[in-house]
């Protein structure tokens, strides 16, 4: 069985790569790659998905009272989920550094619990309402466990950010296929150098002045830091002994 991890980095252009892509026995792909990129771009990343991996924002806004299905009807779920398996969600995991608002803090406190504790939750009982409510998720989606980051952190040093949802859903994935297919599981990535900075633009589908490599690598960043991002991939890539498909085209 063969697995491609499908990344959003710039240089899935460098190689109009799509219906190799679309060849694997099974295509997971991440947040607006799959919502947006693979209507665009066919011809580079393909467009079978059998799963994606995003972040609840993907399927629950943040917000003091957002609408249920208010992020379905943005991303268009409703069609997308028609030819896709299921969808794998990613709940940020904030470090209690971040949690600085007086409210939760108190909330938190109330509850005997932490209010990166108390985010977290709030954030998974929307999520899990927006699943429940939205029928075109029926029988098609998975939260992943929040161990799934903290193992990741145990892995590299990340400080007080987190890892990225790509990360995760590589983990998680690649844990679980291995589990069910031991080794006769091939994995590849592609696109998974959007921090390469011979690249403007960090993502492949979004040219703005405020997307480009050189933004997503400001030294102030609070929620990721590339240089354990990469020295994490690097590391699961040798544990699953995941391949780059671009060596081979």
């Amino acid at each position: 069985m063969k697995v491609i991890f499908v990344g959003n980095g710039s240089s899935v252009k460098d190689y109009k790569a799509g219906s190799v892509i679309d060849e694997f026995d099974i295509v997971i792909r991440f947040n607006r790659g799959f919502l947006e990129g693979i209507d665009k771009y066919k011809e580079f990343v393909g467009s079978k998905t059998d799963i994606v991996v995003v972040h609840e924002g993907f399927i629950y806004p943040d917000g003091p009272e957002p609408k249920i299905d208010s992020a379905v009807k943005e991303w268009n779920w409703d069609e997308k989920m028609v030819n896709t398996d299921m969808v794998h969600t990613v709940i940020t995991d904030v470090p209690e550094v971040h949690m600085m608002d007086e409210n939760s803090q108190s909330k938190a406190k109330d509850l005997g619990v932490t209010s990166s504790d108390l985010c977290y939750i709030d954030r998974l009982i929307r999520c899990r309402e927006a699943f429940k409510y939205n029928k075109c998720f029926e029988g098609k989606y998975v939260i992943m466990p929040r161990n799934v980051s903290r193992n990741l952190k145990n892995i590299v040093d990340f400080g007080e950010t987190w890892p990225s949802t790509g990360l995760c859903g590589i983990y998680f994935n690649a844990d679980k296929l291995v589990s069910i297919g031991g080794n006769s599981v091939e994995f590849y990535t592609y696109g998974f150098d959007g921090a390469d900075k011979k690249y403007k633009y960090y993502h492949y589908f979004n040219h703005t002045d405020t997307r480009t490599t050189e933004f997503h690598w400001r030294p102030d960043r609070k929620d990721h830091n590339l240089n354990a991002e990469g020295k994490c991939l690097n590391i699961l890539k040798e544990q699953f002994n995941i391949k780059e498909l671009k060596d081979e085209l």
